[in-house]
């Protein structure tokens, strides 16, 4: 008789951990992340580290996760993030009115959409795509929105750790996935330029409630 009834203690505990476990998995959690930005814009038949230098900026805004199981949850994120570039002197002066070594400044409202893979219980790798909306562009003070594509559609992956408490820490990396350059004179660089994109690291921390 006391087997019996310590078996159906350990059952009944086991269903109770079960269920809470099963309850944390399924959670929905909303947060807050902040962090820089560090990059440049890169164009497809030139080396990067002698067109553009890197430029760093300020990433803010919010996240929600939808836990699916152990392994799997999908993660949107809104975020402002200044991007852009420190120009070499290699963009067409004659349009935009720039000079030798100035600051690209572009701003943009990011829509993203994440999927994060846990290897470990703490530990992620998001892997997703990127909405970029232009909202300002300015080279050496001058307007230049009218140089660069209205959107920026992007790849981002990267690794973060979720601390218990609901702290954040990420790096993540975004590359453009179409040419940005509305008019042609951002990236001729050469007789024959190709894709002209962003490129740059967020290093970031959040907290999710």
């Amino acid at each position: 008789m006391y087997t019996k009834r310590l078996l159906l203690a350990f059952a009944f505990a086991l269903a109770i951990f079960s269920a809470q476990a099963q309850q944390q998995l399924d959670r929905f959690e909303y947060g807050v992340r902040i962090g820089f930005t560090a990059g440049s814009l890169y164009n497809g038949d030139q080396d990067v580290r002698g067109v553009y230098g890197l430029r760093s900026g300020l990433s803010i805004g919010g996240l929600a996760k939808l836990r699916l199981s152990r392994w799997f949850a999908l993660q949107p994120e809104l975020l402002y993030s200044q991007q852009g570039a420190v120009d070499q002197g290699f963009a067409d002066v004659s349009r935009i009115g720039t000079q030798p070594s100035q600051i690209v400044r572009n701003q943009y409202f990011l829509v993203t959409l994440l999927v994060k893979l846990y290897p470990a219980r703490k530990l992620n790798i998001p892997d997703g795509h990127q909405l970029g909306i232009l909202l300002s562009s300015t080279i050496d003070g001058n307007d230049s929105r009218d140089e660069f594509t209205p959107t920026d559609f992007s790849l981002a992956f990267g690794v973060e750790y979720e601390f218990n408490q609901g702290l954040l820490l990420g790096m993540r990396f975004s590359s453009s996935l179409a040419d940005i350059d509305e008019n042609g004179t951002i990236s001729s660089l050469s007789g024959n330029p190709q894709l002209l994109g962003n490129g740059y690291f967020l290093f970031s921390t959040g907290w999710r409630f």
